[in-house]
C-alpha cells in the first residue's frame, strides 16, 4: 500500500504526464516533467467538473464546490499547473446495504482531477481494449456484458448441442 507521501508524488507525476501522445518521446529523454503539465486545459477542467457533479451535485462537499465552482476550478488549475495539486483527505462513512462497510470517498475537488484524468485516458484505453472488455467504457456496461454472453451461449449451443461447461457448475 502507498503511504501518503508517495501517493502525493505519484498523482502529482501522473497529472502531468496525462498528454501521452504528444509528450510520451519527451519523457523518455528527459527528467523534467513541467512542460507536460501545460496540456492541461482549463476548457477540459470545466468538462470534467460538469461530468463530475452530475451524480454528486447533492453531496455537502459538491455543493460548497459549486458556491464559487469558477474560482475553484482555476485555483486547481494553477494548482495543477504549478506542481502544487495535492489530493485531499477522504471522507470516511459507512453504508449498511448491501452489506455493512466503511467507505472513504475522495473530495469532490479530487473527483474532478479523478474525471480529468479519465477523460484523458479513455481515448488511450479504447484503441487498445478488446471489444469484449465492458466495464467503465462508455455506451458498455454491465447490461451490454451479459447480452453479449448470452449471445455468445446461445450460438455455442445451436453450433454443438453436447454439455458444455458452465462457472455455475463449479
Amino acid at each position: 500500500m502507498l503511504n501518503s507521501t508517495s501517493h502525493h508524488t505519484w498523482w502529482l507525476v501522473f497529472l502531468r504526464c496525462l498528454d501521452f501522445s504528444e509528450y510520451t518521446l519527451e519523457l523518455t529523454q528527459s527528467s523534467n516533467l513541467s512542460s507536460i503539465s501545460a496540456s492541461i486545459g482549463l476548457i477540459e477542467l470545466f468538462e470534467a467538473y460538469a461530468a463530475c457533479r452530475k451524480n454528486k451535485r447533492s453531496t455537502m462537499n459538491a455543493i460548497a464546490f459549486e458556491v464559487d465552482y469558477e474560482r475553484e476550478l482555476l485555483n486547481l488549475w494553477e494548482d495543477i499547473h504549478s506542481g502544487r495539486y495535492q489530493p485531499g483527505r477522504s471522507i470516511a462513512f459507512v453504508v449498511n446495504k448491501p452489506v455493512k462497510r466503511e467507505i472513504f470517498a475522495a473530495d469532490f475537488r479530487d473527483r474532478v482531477v479523478h474525471h480529468l484524468v479519465i477523460n484523458k485516458l479513455n481515448p488511450l484505453f479504447e484503441r487498445i481494449f478488446i471489444k469484449d472488455s465492458y466495464a467503465c467504457r462508455k455506451d458498455k456496461g454491465t447490461r451490454e456484458g451479459i447480452l453479449r454472453i448470452t449471445r455468445f451461449i446461445v450460438s455455442d449451443r445451436r453450433n454443438t448441442p453436447q454439455k458444455r461447461f458452465h462457472p455455475e457448475a463449479l
